[in-house]
């Protein structure tokens, strides 16, 4: 050992002059795993479902003779008992079992009569996003359930356990729609993306394919696609509100109880240069206004309505839904008391989903204010009707409390990108 004599000792080891090895930096960016859609659909597991209006090429039966069909999805559950993936009453049923397994379900209505496979394998894990998909080769009878395959992650279940009820011959083309996330009283709570139907029997080499393609036009072949969801967009239609930007001096006028005074303003705008402003004085009842030129809608549909509101003196209103028909309200909105979030002296959005119950061209929607003195300013008006969009056909989905997010944290993942 040796002697200090006056040495100092630097203990550090990037400290003054150290020395030390350079250290690699990784130049490379970090790389996300694949979007596999441009987000999901979520189901609250008490009302929420996508309804697909009935269509011959999602029946896949006569009543005579079967035909095959296939089901692929990412879901997401977070209860996987009875998780409903997709749903034709009376004929197929696809989804995961009390036991929280993949099955295909398939019913011969006019005898009762029933045929039914599940994985006999593990049960699907909660809170994680899984890929299942259920094949049938269509060979009908009493043999049917053996005609069935079912798959968890692009692997077909190592066994099965079936099941059948009565004279089965085949499934029955039905009048019934499609419901997605819904069989009859048992909903779905969870996510769902990238939901397709196809007219074939796929193999396991187009399943694993599918699985992993990158939304709709990441698929390599869409021959015998019927129908595609991704689920990740929620799609609008054509803007049915006219003036709702309120740039033109036109289509607006008194509700049936008028107010004080109502007209086109710049005193106050969300966008663009004017609002339209009503003022009630305390001497009327509610009065405001309404759009003067009706709008056309289609009984079963969705629609949003959303606009503005800026208020001066009371942080509440009055919001009417008229039905298409003209001669109804939309159930809730007859005349409901706007009045959760409004913060007086500023721009306040409004947001209303509904249904619609009786279609026509009549429709129109009135605003209006307590019967106390106060200003209101109305702008960016709009309604739309929302739906799941078919990428591959035009089965268009109705959605209905389902609430679609477009985000990568919101989608399942592929592998990760090299």
């Amino acid at each position: 050992n040796g002697t200090n004599n006056g040495a100092t000792i630097n203990t550090s080891a990037y400290g003054g002059n150290s020395p030390f090895l350079p250290r690699v930096v990784d130049q490379a960016d970090p790389k996300d795993a694949v979007q596999l859609s441009t987000g999901s659909t979520s189901f609250d597991g008490t009302d929420d479902y996508i309804s697909i209006g009935d269509t011959n090429d999602l029946s896949f039966g006569d009543g005579s003779d079967d035909s095959a069909f296939s089901v692929s999805a990412w879901v997401n559950p977070v209860d996987a008992s009875n998780f409903q993936i997709a749903f034709k009453d009376t004929e197929w049923q696809f989804y995961l079992n009390n036991s929280d397994k993949v099955a295909l379900f398939l019913e011969d209505e006019s005898s009762g009569a029933y045929e039914y496979s599940v994985d006999g394998g593990s049960a699907i894990t909660q809170n994680v996003w899984t890929h299942v998909a259920c094949t049938y080769n269509g060979v009908g009878g009493g043999s049917a359930n053996a005609g069935i395959k079912l798959y968890v992650n692009g692997a077909e279940a190592s066994s099965y356990s079936t099941g059948d009820s009565g004279s089965y011959v085949a499934m029955e083309n039905s009048a019934n729609a499609v419901t997605i996330g819904k069989q009859s009283t048992n909903f779905s709570q969870g996510k769902m993306a990238n939901v397709g139907i196809w007219n074939k029997e796929l193999s396991l080499s187009e399943i694993q394919s599918i699985m992993f393609a990158e939304q709709y036009a990441g698929l390599s072949d869409t021959s015998n696609l019927v129908s595609w969801y991704d689920l990740g967009t929620e799609s609008s239609g054509s803007e049915l509100i006219t003036n709702g930007t309120m740039e033109s001096n036109s289509g607006w006028g008194n509700s049936a109880n008028a107010p004080a005074s109502q007209g086109r303003s710049s005193e106050q705008a969300k966008a663009g240069t004017y609002s339209w402003k009503f003022v009630t004085d305390g001497s009327t009842s509610q009065g405001g206004i309404k759009n003067t030129t009706g709008f056309t809608t289609v009984t079963g549909k969705a629609y949003r309505l959303n606009y503005w509101i800026y208020n001066v003196g009371a942080n509440s209103h009055n919001l009417k839904i008229s039905d298409g028909a003209g001669s109804g309200s939309i159930s809730g909105y007859s005349n409901k008391w706007m009045s959760s979030g409004q913060t007086n002296g500023q721009w306040n959005e409004i947001t209303v989903d509904y249904i619609e119950s009786s279609g026509g061209s009549s429709g129109y929607i009135e605003i209006n204010g307590p019967s106390t003195s106060n200003t209101w300013y109305i702008d960016q008006v709009s309604i739309k009707q929302i739906y799941a969009e078919d990428s591959k056909g035009s089965n268009d989905g109705t959605i209905t409390g389902a609430t679609t997010t477009t985000s990568y944290n919101a989608s399942p993942k592929g592998v990760a990108d090299p």
